[in-house]
């Protein structure tokens, strides 16, 4: 998955975890709100018959119907003040056990996302390291064409030279041709002179 889709899953986590949070928070506040409300009619109901109790003129009997009346509703208000407090503590619990569970997958989705930076930042120093490749083949390359160049040129410097060479050997060959032929012409023209000398002698 690429870092986007991480950070969008994680977005989307987030968003759900915290509606799930504020919708427990919101049944939390109205279980209370509903459990304040009836502790405080309670109340009302004691208080009403604690004056009832302070003022009645009845008989003992009724005195005590009322008390043992009121201490059941005590002993009712208590139940439901402790079940209040229990409810309090699973909901408190409940959403404790939420928010861990969205701190896991937060720390999951944030290692996630770490690897993933990792991977493209090796990925980022593969490509410099082929980039740097690249250009160390295009100068190698480039230093090549130009040594071919050289000697293409030296090459053609040679051929000149060696034209050259060919050319002063073929004049040479033929100033030695000509001296050989003088040469001959001279030793004809002493041996001719050596036997007129001789006749004339």
């Amino acid at each position: 998955k690429t870092l986007e889709q991480l950070r969008e899953e994680s977005r989307v986590a987030k968003e759900q975890s915290e509606q799930t949070i504020e919708k427990l928070k919101a049944h939390y506040e109205a279980q209370l709100s509903k459990q304040d409300e009836e502790r405080l009619q309670l109340q009302k109901q004691l208080e009403e018959k604690q004056r009832t109790i302070d003022v009645s003129t009845d008989s003992e009997r009724k005195q005590k119907e009322l008390t043992e009346n009121y201490r059941k509703e005590l002993e009712e208000l208590r139940e439901t003040l402790k079940r209040s407090e229990e409810e309090k503590r699973r909901l408190t619990e409940e959403m404790a056990r939420r928010e861990e569970q969205v701190t896991k997958r937060e720390d999951t989705v944030t290692r996630r996302e770490e690897k993933v930076i990792q991977q493209e930042q090796a990925v980022v120093r593969r490509e410099e390291t082929v980039t740097h490749r690249e250009e160390e083949l295009q100068r190698r390359s480039e230093d090549i064409v130009r040594r071919e160049e050289d000697l293409r040129r030296r090459n053609e410097e040679m051929g000149r030279v060696e034209e050259d060479l060919r050319r002063r050997n073929e004049e040479m060959g033929r100033a030695e041709e000509d001296l050989r032929r003088r040469s001959e012409e001279m030793g004809r023209a002493e041996e001719d002179l050596r036997r007129r000398s001789e006749e004339m002698g």
